[in-house]
């Protein structure tokens, strides 16, 4: 899908982030999808897997997106409890959420289900990462207590999100000298499965912009 940028309208720099997925094999539609939407204050990155396949989970995943999408900038518990009243007729999703702050070097993360969100060190600290505790539920049907996470970050860490369909030892296709589409690229290629839909994104903070 190439490589992105998402800025804050101060034109700071926030993130680039790069992705890549497919749905399960027969299907033209995926449900798993993705949002990264920059506001005044910070920058928000998600990424969602609609529950099952085909276009009844896309259509979870799209009315999800769009709304987190249109209100980017309220705290997460308040994005997570409006996606879940905007899907109560449909079959729900699960997700994981960040708010980055690059002027803060700190970010708010939040989970509901088995998506998967792991923080990569960047420099000398690579190899060591931080993972994004989820909360069984579904959004759409049933959430559990919502308390967001606080994490600081760092110019050059990687935030990856990645569904179900991706295998959790994806974390070997990492390279913090590839471009960040490079390296979803490598991981989709190399740990998605074939029986699932797949989707995984990779974000980098890097900083101001000159």
């Amino acid at each position: 899908m190439g490589r992105h940028l998402a800025t804050h309208t101060s034109d700071r720099l926030v993130i680039e982030y790069g992705v890549a997925g497919r749905p399960v094999t027969g299907e033209s539609l995926s449900g798993d999808g993705f949002v990264v939407q920059a506001s005044d204050e910070s920058t928000l990155v998600g990424v969602l897997d609609g529950l099952g396949h085909g276009p009844e989970a896309a259509e979870a995943t799209g009315r999800a997106t769009e709304f987190l999408s249109d209100h980017a900038d309220e705290p997460l518990v308040s994005l997570i409890e409006g996606c879940h009243r905007a899907l109560r007729k449909t079959r729900g999703v699960v997700l994981a959420l960040a708010h980055l702050d690059a002027q803060e070097n700190a970010m708010t993360w939040l989970g509901v289900g088995n998506v998967d969100a792991r923080v990569f060190r960047s420099g000398s600290r690579w190899g060591q990462s931080d993972t994004l505790v989820m909360r069984g539920g579904v959004v759409g049907y049933q959430i559990p207590p919502l308390q967001p996470r606080p994490l600081n970050i760092q110019d050059g860490d990687f935030l990856v999100m990645a569904t179900d369909g991706i295998r959790s030892s994806y974390h070997q296709a990492l390279s913090p000298l590839q471009t960040v589409q490079d390296n979803a690229n490598r991981v989709l290629a190399g740990y998605g499965n074939h029986s699932d839909d797949a989707l995984v994104l990779v974000s980098r903070l890097i900083g101001e912009s000159t």
